[in-house]
Parts: C-alpha cells; structure tokens; sequence
C-alpha cells in the first residue's frame, strides 16, 4: 500500500492532536525524523489528496512539515470534527491575557 491510502481526515486529525503544533496562524508537523524525501512525498500527497498547501520549514539541521496559512481553513474544515475538546488548541488561535497587578 502507498501512504496515501491511509492519509484520511482522521488520521490528519490524529497527526495533528499528536505532532501537529499551532504557530502564527499555520500547522507545523513535527517529522524531524523523517528523510527529506519522505516529508516531500507527504507534501505532494497533501497537496494532490486534499488541496493542502504545505512547505518544508527548516528547524536547526532537520526540516519539518508547515501547511500554510491559505490551506489552514481547508485542513480545519476537514479535521476539525475529530479533534478531541483538549487538542483543540492546536488548530485554532490561542489567546493570552496578561494580567496585571
């Protein structure tokens, strides 16, 4: 089998609640371990799959997967109804307040 066949919007939605990290308004995978050739196939398979526009985002000597922000509503869209209330955080915009004494 091809990894594409077990790329469905639950399984993103798993890969998201488990690698998946919320950073300025896009999705970093975190697939250091990955070849840089496996993590190119994903990227392709993102893009042709689902319409899912991602780039590979160096982080120190390792590179890891970023969708960007265009094909973020898209990948909510999709994985959003198996995202678990306590991961939620990963998809959408946190906000902080800052108290003050």
């Amino acid at each position: 089998m091809n990894i594409a066949d077990f790329l469905t919007p639950y399984s993103l939605a798993i890969w998201t609640m488990d690698d998946g990290c919320n950073s300025a308004g896009s999705l970093i995978y975190n697939t250091h371990s990955f070849s840089y050739k496996n993590q190119q196939k994903l990227i392709e398979i993102l893009d042709i799959k689902f319409g899912i526009k991602a780039r590979l985002n160096k982080d120190r000597k390792n590179y890891r997967i970023r969708i960007m922000k265009c094909s973020m509503n898209r990948l909510i869209k999709m994985i959003k109804p198996f995202i678990v209330p306590s991961m939620m955080y990963k998809i959408v915009p946190v906000t902080t307040e800052v108290l003050k004494n």
